[in-house]
């Protein structure tokens, strides 16, 4: 059973401008599962612990290589169908496809083999997770691409039921606070470029995406009133960002 650490990979899709994410804390683990008696019949399947970056909540999914492979290959050709549109999703894809990928090994149980997608892996699904595709309502209005993309993530990171969902709302102007009152820092027009960088809880406060993240994992409570966080909006100017409505 091997379990890698990847180096912390760079924040391309929601990029939080004003305050650094959290360090990702993706795992990866592998074992070795029998589809058939004998050595012919062996395959290596790889445990990938996740952690929503806004919610902290834990899940795990198990994959084989080709899987991973498959999902990559659905992002390819989504990224293929659109990549004329100025939709603010297709560079996030395209720099989701960026992301070094393994190919495939003439001996994928080598134990090189197995490290190599291991750090891939958890790059991928770090980077994977930053979009927050995860926490889409899909009874929401959304553009066929992000319709689409949603559905493909939520359905290959097999996303709880029970997971906290993010709304994204269009602003007509900046919101009254002027900053966020974790990191101290002032929000920016640029921090409103793409849904989800800047967040309203239900008791109408606003933060950083990354620090009410950090927040939440030591308590689930808003920092400033108290009251339990149940629901978070991503915050967009449409000036500058898809138009996304729930």
């Amino acid at each position: 059973m091997t379990t890698i650490a990847a180096p912390s990979p760079s924040i391309a899709f929601a990029p939080l401008l004003a305050a650094p994410p959290a360090s990702p804390d993706t795992r990866v683990r592998t074992s070795i599962g029998t589809k058939a008696a004998g050595y012919a019949g062996k395959y290596v399947q790889y445990h990938v612990m996740l952690v929503c970056p806004v919610t902290r909540r834990r899940w795990s999914v198990t994959k084989r290589y080709s899987a991973m492979l498959a999902f990559r290959n659905a992002l390819q050709k989504l990224y293929a169908s659109y990549a004329r549109s100025d939709d603010p999703l297709v560079q996030q894809l395209a720099s989701l496809l960026e992301t070094p990928f393994p190919p495939k090994r003439l001996d994928p149980e080598a134990g090189w083999v197995i490290d190599e997608r291991c750090v891939a892996f958890r790059t991928f699904c770090d980077k994977v997770l930053d979009t927050k595709a995860h926490l889409f309502q899909l009874a929401s209005a959304l553009p066929p691409v992000w319709a689409t993309y949603i559905a493909l993530v939520q359905t290959f990171l097999e996303v709880p039921q029970a997971m906290l969902s993010m709304a994204f709302q269009s602003r007509s102007s900046l919101p009254s606070e002027t900053e966020c009152s974790i990191c101290l820092v002032p929000f920016s027009r640029d921090d409103f470029h793409l849904p989800g960088v800047v967040v309203e809880t239900q008791c109408t406060h606003v933060f950083h995406q990354g620090c009410i993240a950090e927040w939440i994992e030591t308590a689930a409570t808003c920092p400033i009133c108290r009251h339990h966080i149940e629901s978070i909006v991503g915050l967009f100017l449409p000036s500058s960002a898809t138009s996304v409505s729930v």
